[in-house]
């Protein structure tokens, strides 16, 4: 995976929290869907909602263990535990 490519696609926040409209699918549901855990640690990084719930009420960790991919879910979970640590500091 070309790390360096996804960083210049989602230079700009509101690329990152912007979703599709009709069934509020936003680019860190793909990512981890499909699991790009590259694209979801750039997605991530640069700002991405980790809560972002779809039109059925499902946030992207559901996507990510739901199609089997445990390094992709276990990386979101990572991210979230750290951020609540920091949170709590």
């Amino acid at each position: 995976p070309n790390t360096k490519f996804t960083h210049s696609q989602f230079n700009k926040r509101q690329e990152i929290q912007s979703s599709n409209l009709r069934f509020k699918f936003a680019a860190i549901h793909y990512a981890c869907r499909s699991g790009h855990l590259d694209v979801v640690q750039v997605l991530l990084d640069h700002g991405a909602n980790p809560n972002v719930m779809d039109v059925e009420d499902w946030n992207a960790l559901y996507y990510a263990v739901n199609s089997g991919y445990y390094l992709t879910s276990s990386y979101f979970l990572s991210f979230a535990v750290e951020n609540l640590s920091e949170q709590s500091s």
